[in-house]
C-alpha cells in the first residue's frame, strides 16, 4: 500500500478469527473506491482486532448541497457494501450489523469477519471496484438491453431498495422538468454555489478534479448534465441528442438513516454490476436535495409508494472512448484507526 498505519501488537485477534490489521487496511483502502457525494468520502473506520466499526463523518457534510444528510448516509452505505465485497475477495465473509447503537446516529455499522474462500464472483467484483469510475459524458446511441437493466435492478433490490425503470415518455419528461427546476433553485443559492466551488477543481485526495467535470457551454448556467462549473472533460465524441440513456429511480420504504444506508448499498451493488457489463451509470441527486422537487418525484413518479433516494442514468459506454483518470482517495491514515 502507498499509505501505512502503525500496527499495535494488541490489535491482533487469535490467528484465523479476523484479518490482521495490515490485511484489514488493504480491504478498507479498496473499499474506499466507493462513490460518495462530490467525492467527499464522508466515513471513518475503527478496528479493534475483531470488529470493524463504520462511522459517518459529519464534519464532511455538504451543508448547503445536502442539508438533511441524505447523500452522506447513502455514501456510507456504498462504502459498506464495497467493504463487504473487498473482504469476500480477500477470503473473509463480512457479517454486518447496521445501526448497532440506537443512541449514536453516526455509528453506521459493525462488521465482523468469518474465514472463507473467495469465489469467482467475488474476484470479478473486486476487479470491478478497481475499475469503476463515474463518467458524466453522454452515453452511446445504442439502448441498454432489457436483460442487463433487469440484472441491475435485481442487484439493487437484493440490497433492500426498490428500483423502478422510467419507461413512459411522459414520466421521462416530468423527470427532466423536475431536474431542471432543481438546478434553477440551487443555482439561486449563493451559499450552495460557494460550497460547490470548494469541492471542485480539486488536486486534493477528495473532491472532484477538473478532469472528471464536463466542459460547460460558456453561456449555460443551468446545465442538466453537470452541476459542476468550469470542467475540462469533452463530450464531443457522442451526439448527446442521439444518446439513449435509461433512467432508474432507486427508492426505499421510508426515509430514515437505515433506508438511506440500504440505498447506498444498492447503489454500490448496481454500479459494480454495471461495470461488469461495461455500462456507464451516473447518479443524479440534485432533484432529491431540493424539497420542492423531491416531493413531486415521490408523488408523481412513485405515486407515494416509496421515498426516492437516487436517480440513475444508465447507458452504453461508447466504444473506443478514452477513460478518464480515477479520482483520488484519502489516505488510509485519515479514515482508519485501530486499538
Amino acid at each position: 500500500m502507498a499509505d501505512q498505519i502503525q500496527v499495535p501488537a494488541e490489535a491482533y485477534a487469535p490467528e484465523g478469527t479476523a484479518p490482521e490489521l495490515t490485511e484489514l487496511a488493504s480491504i478498507v483502502q479498496l473499499a474506499s473506491r466507493a462513490p460518495s457525494v462530490h467525492n467527499s468520502q464522508p466515513w471513518r473506520w475503527h478496528y479493534d482486532g475483531r470488529r470493524l466499526e463504520l462511522f459517518a463523518d459529519w464534519s464532511r457534510q455538504l451543508r448547503h448541497g445536502d442539508p438533511d444528510g441524505r447523500d452522506l448516509e447513502i455514501s456510507c452505505g456504498a462504502v459498506l457494501h464495497h467493504l463487504a465485497v473487498a473482504a469476500a475477495a480477500a477470503g473473509w465473509a463480512a457479517q454486518v450489523t447496521r445501526l448497532p447503537d440506537e443512541f449514536d446516529s453516526t455509528h453506521i455499522a459493525t462488521v465482523t469477519f468469518v474465514p472463507g474462500a473467495a469465489n469467482m464472483m467475488a474476484l470479478l467484483l473486486q476487479k470491478a471496484m478497481q475499475e469503476r469510475h463515474t463518467d458524466r459524458r453522454s452515453p452511446g446511441p445504442l439502448p441498454v438491453p432489457d436483460k442487463e437493466i433487469r440484472a441491475l435492478a435485481e442487484a439493487g433490490r437484493r440490497m433492500g431498495a426498490q428500483v423502478d425503470v422510467v419507461r413512459d415518455d411522459a414520466d421521462e419528461a416530468r423527470l427532466h422538468d423536475l431536474r431542471q427546476l432543481a438546478v434553477i433553485l440551487q443555482n439561486d443559492n449563493q451559499d450552495y454555489l460557494d460550497e460547490l466551488d470548494r469541492w471542485t477543481h480539486s488536486n486534493r485526495r477528495d473532491g472532484i478534479p477538473d478532469s472528471s467535470v464536463l466542459a460547460r457551454h460558456p453561456r449555460s448556467r443551468f446545465d442538466l448534465d453537470t452541476r459542476f462549473p468550469r470542467g475540462i472533460l469533452s463530450d464531443s465524441d457522442v451526439d448527446a441528442d442521439k444518446s439513449a440513456p435509461t433512467w432508474l429511480l432507486v427508492s426505499t420504504s421510508s426515509d430514515d438513516t437505515l433506508s438511506r444506508v440500504r440505498a447506498g448499498e444498492a447503489l454500490s451493488a448496481m454500479l459494480l454490476k454495471a461495470t461488469l457489463f461495461d455500462l456507464a451509470v451516473v447518479p443524479y441527486t440534485q432533484s432529491l436535495e431540493v424539497e420542492a422537487t423531491r416531493s413531486r418525484i415521490e408523488s408523481r413518479l412513485l405515486f407515494g409508494r416509496s421515498c426516492p433516494q437516487l436517480i440513475l442514468r444508465l447507458g452504453q459506454r461508447p466504444q473506443r472512448r478514452r477513460l478518464i483518470p480515477m479520482t483520488r482517495r484519502r489516505s488510509i491514515k485519515d479514515v482508519l484507526t485501530a486499538s
